[in-house]
């Protein structure tokens, strides 16, 4: 099967037709404060490998009151995660502040990698590939893995 046909099927799915996708269906993971928390020390920007407009859905639905800027999706770059060109500019937009990048993939660690910011990991131990994915945050330099972003404060606000 080719891979477009795949991409197209899956976005089917997940955009549904404005009010049955699974995009409605994502839940915040976050527990209450901790965003709000981290906003008054820090400022929150998101590179992600989904459409921006995705990830502007999800935060507008489920965090509406947090500011994230800049917000740099996939349709902003020319080459896709690994590639580090979205966290470069999320970095050039918001310099001279110290950067972490989070995520909870292979690809976001080799992103920040390439951006030389340091990377968070996250892998949930419900993960059937938990002990893969640690080892594999931890050859690409994690300075930490996280069980999930409810622990994140203890690694950038010590």
């Amino acid at each position: 099967m080719e891979y477009k046909a795949v991409v197209d099927y899956f976005k089917s799915i997940f955009h549904g037709n404005g009010s049955d996708g699974l995009i409605l269906r994502e839940r915040w993971i976050a527990r209450d404060g901790l965003f709000e928390r981290l906003a008054e020390k820090f400022q929150l920007a998101v590179f992600t490998g989904r459409l921006r407009w995705e990830a502007e859905l999800t935060l507008k639905r489920c965090a509406p009151h947090l500011l994230f800027a800049p917000i740099v999706g996939a349709d902003d770059v020319t080459r896709p995660k690994p590639a580090p060109e979205g966290l470069l500019k999320i970095c050039d937009e918001c310099r001279p502040a110290q950067h972490w990048y989070i995520g909870d993939t292979v690809d976001d660690a080799r992103c920040a990698g390439a951006a030389n910011a340091p990377f968070i990991g996250i892998a949930a131990p419900s993960n059937p590939r938990y002990s893969e994915l640690v080892d594999v945050l931890k050859a690409e330099k994690a300075v930490a893995i996280l069980d999930d972003i409810n622990q994140i404060e203890r690694v950038v606000m010590p």
